[in-house]
């Protein structure tokens, strides 16, 4: 599957592959994410088109900012992304306000969920 997808499975009781499934389809439906559109940060940061970029994101394995952006949204959890590598800390916000937060790593080629 996805490192990403297995990493914030394991705080929410969901299947990896059906996160992913979930993920696709809420930004199908809500293309507009932390006040821009995803189909703006897809084009800059892949070069592709939102449609293009969500069909391939159902077959291929991998996940990043805009699945972390929408999964805090669909779950109302923020998420914090621990960088050891270079000793930074990136914050993802649920548009709703919560205090649930979450902690991952991101290694330089692979997510893993923190306690």
């Amino acid at each position: 599957m996805s490192c990403l997808y297995d990493s914030l499975c394991t705080f929410n009781e969901i299947r990896s592959a059906d996160l992913r499934t979930k993920i696709c389809d809420y930004l199908e439906s809500n293309p507009g994410i932390a006040g821009a559109y995803a189909q703006e940060f897809v084009q800059w940061e892949t070069g592709m088109d939102l449609k293009n970029y969500i069909s391939r994101m159902r077959r291929d394995a991998w996940g990043g900012a805009v699945e972390i952006k929408a999964f805090c949204d669909m779950y109302e959890t923020n998420v914090r992304v621990k960088v050891p590598m270079n000793k930074r800390e990136i914050e993802f916000l649920s548009d709703k306000p919560t205090k649930k937060w979450v902690c991952i790593q991101w290694t330089g080629n692979h997510f893993v969920p923190l306690p």
